[in-house]
């Protein structure tokens, strides 16, 4: 079965990487979350205005959000 949606396929060529290191994540929810987790960061403050799923993701994920308000200058 494949995969619909959540990301996009890559071509790596020939396989090798930059850093032999790098981590790979298949969304940014999960590369947030990853980071978030690995910093020891429990809380997070976001615009109103980011996509629902994104931010389930990150409470499901044990993140507490709070959200702040920008007007139609984002400011």
């Amino acid at each position: 079965m494949n995969a619909i949606g959540g990301y996009i396929e890559l071509e790596t060529g020939s396989g090798l990487h930059f850093y032999e290191d790098l981590l790979k994540f298949n969304t940014a929810k999960s590369a947030l979350l990853f980071l978030l987790k690995s910093k020891k960061i429990d809380k997070i403050l976001v615009s109103k205005y980011n996509c629902t799923p994104f931010i389930n993701g990150l409470i499901t994920g044990g993140i507490k959000v709070d959200y702040y308000d920008i007007d139609d200058n984002l400011e």
